[in-house]
């Protein structure tokens, strides 16, 4: 039966990711967002972010932030720049979880799947 909600886990969180966990990949990421923008639903479930009214909408601008996202990673290490370098410019604000989570959550892991 066709509700035309969608759950999306921990696919959406929230718009503009900042930091993920070592073991997550941006391009998967993306892939899978894709996967979901390709049924039929509006509204939302997250188990972050709660009930998201326009979730293909919220959806839909977390795919265009993340693959905005990627090319300016490659276009920044197209012009010589390291994957410290890169973040320093896209993610100069550093957040305590980093720290308390020994680097576990660091804006980092997204550049480095992205240049994988």
């Amino acid at each position: 039966m066709f509700t035309g909600q969608l759950f999306s886990g921990d696919l959406y969180v929230n718009p503009k990711t900042k930091l993920v966990l070592r073991e997550e990949h941006i391009p998967d990421i993306i892939r899978s967002i894709e996967t979901v923008l390709s049924h039929d639903y509006e509204e939302m479930f997250c188990c972050h972010a709660g009930y998201v009214k326009d979730g293909r909408k919220a959806m839909e601008k977390k795919l265009e932030y993340l693959t905005g996202l990627g090319q300016k990673v490659l276009d920044l290490h197209g012009e010589g720049c390291d994957d410290r370098e890169i973040q320093n410019h896209l993610f100069p604000k550093k957040y305590p979880i980093t720290k308390f989570s020994f680097g576990e959550w660091d804006s980092i892991h997204m550049i480095r799947s992205i240049l994988a």
